[in-house]
């Protein structure tokens, strides 16, 4: 939420990573005012726990590892615009 107030793109992108396996994130200044939700739309309380589902994808596997670099596309041509 921090980040938020100096953000100069229209949305940050975060990945957690467990190994090979990766979840992502983002955060879109335009229609969530107030906390990154990962890709899947859930939204967490303080007490819950991430489910291991998030992690849904393996950079090992061919759509895995294309989902990775589709990403950092994305990120590479939003802070080009900047």
């Amino acid at each position: 939420m921090e980040l938020r107030q100096d953000l100069n793109i229209p949305i940050l992108n975060g990945i957690s990573a467990f190994g090979t396996r990766l979840s992502f994130y983002k955060y879109d200044s335009a229609t969530q005012p107030k906390r990154i939700i990962c890709s899947n739309s859930d939204i967490l309380t303080d007490s819950d726990v991430a489910p291991l589902t998030w992690w849904d994808c393996d950079v090992l596997h061919p759509e895995g590892a294309e989902r990775f670099r589709n990403a950092a596309k994305q990120v590479k041509e939003m802070c080009a615009q900047v």
